[in-house]
């Protein structure tokens, strides 16, 4: 057999094993047959087995039938009948494209027995009259959100596809969609920055710097639990940083500033180490735990944020927030 032939039989056995997935005894007669059919010697035992396999796809899986003809002898080769064409018209999607997410999205509709690949070709013109000015982006996130309702992970990479189409899709019209070229095309001029872009990079630097200051109130944390005569040693330029940061401001409960419980907490008075440890900790997880509680606030904000640029292609009433939360990430959340 040669190489491309190789390869075709390997991609044929794969696409047998994903129409099969919901399955599987099915695959196991599949493979059994086939392991026989390579083994045999006879013209009839080899008539016998073609047969069996025949069988095997002759329910509702035309498309497999004919796909076998690639590696039948001519006089056993399948007839494709008339009446089946609209069964198998869908049959060349199989075929994998240079596109992975198109790849994605057609194995999940051969994980779901969706013979007709409706969601993909569904997928397929929406982002094809996208880009012919048809319909809105907006649109057709609304489209993508109830298509890809069972599948979020698909959804989620539709939604970054949106958000590199949301000010372009009118850079070229009348594309053909037929050979999803436009899904891998990289722009040759610099975009503006969408209103999903702008948001989203305001939200990592949010995410960033809140991650950063869990991270660094626990590290000091850590440290500050071990041996007291080890102060000296262990604790870093951060940690003193995040000791002194904790303790800014005009806080009647203060009783020392930032610097003199660092000094402290490194000098050669054990008893003084020791309370000046405990008064810092318990600081600590009391920053801990305002820092856990604003997040919790802060996440429904930023999902009411991403629902009205969904659904309204505007963010007039978080405006406000998104400038202070930009202002506030700069300034540090150990503040």
């Amino acid at each position: 057999m040669k190489t491309s032939q190789q390869k075709q039989a390997i991609e044929f056995v794969y696409t047998v094993k994903q129409r099969f997935v919901a399955q599987p005894s099915k695959f196991d007669e599949f493979a059994r047959i086939l392991s026989e059919l390579i083994s045999s010697t006879g013209v009839k035992d080899l008539d016998f087995l073609v047969s069996k396999l025949k069988n095997l796809f002759t329910d509702d899986h035309q498309d497999l039938l004919l796909a076998l003809n690639n590696f039948l002898p001519r006089n056993m080769k399948v007839v494709e009948k008339k009446e089946s064409c609209d069964d198998n018209k869908y049959s060349w999607l199989l075929s994998d494209s240079d596109n992975e997410f198109f790849n994605k999205i057609r194995d999940r509709c051969i994980e779901k027995n969706d013979k007709s690949f409706s969601v993909l070709i569904k997928f397929c013109e929406l982002i094809a009259s996208c880009h012919d000015k048809r319909i809105t982006v907006r649109e057709v996130d609304a489209e993508f959100s109830d298509l890809f309702k069972d599948d979020p992970d698909l959804y989620i990479q539709c939604t970054e596809l949106l958000a590199d189409m949301w000010e372009t899709s009118n850079e070229e019209s009348g594309l053909d969609y037929s050979g999803f070229g436009f899904l891998n095309k990289r722009r040759k001029v610099v975009r503006r920055r969408s209103l999903f872009d702008k948001t989203m990079a305001v939200k990592e630097f949010y995410l960033y710097e809140m991650e950063l200051g869990f991270s660094r109130i626990e590290n000091t944390i850590v440290k500050l639990d071990q041996d007291p005569e080890r102060f000296g040693e262990c604790l870093t330029v951060h940690d003193k940083r995040c000791i002194v940061e904790l303790y800014k401001g005009s806080d009647s409960d203060y009783t020392f500033k930032g610097e003199d419980l660092v000094e402290i907490l490194q000098s050669c008075d054990p008893v003084r180490r020791i309370q000046a440890r405990d008064v810092v900790l318990e600081r600590l997880r009391k920053k801990m735990m305002l820092l856990e509680e604003q997040k919790l606030r802060l996440d429904h904000v930023w999902r009411e944020i991403f629902e009205d640029i969904r659904e309204k292609g505007a963010v007039y009433c978080h405006r406000e927030f998104l400038d202070q939360m930009t202002e506030v990430s700069k300034n540090n959340y150990s503040d």
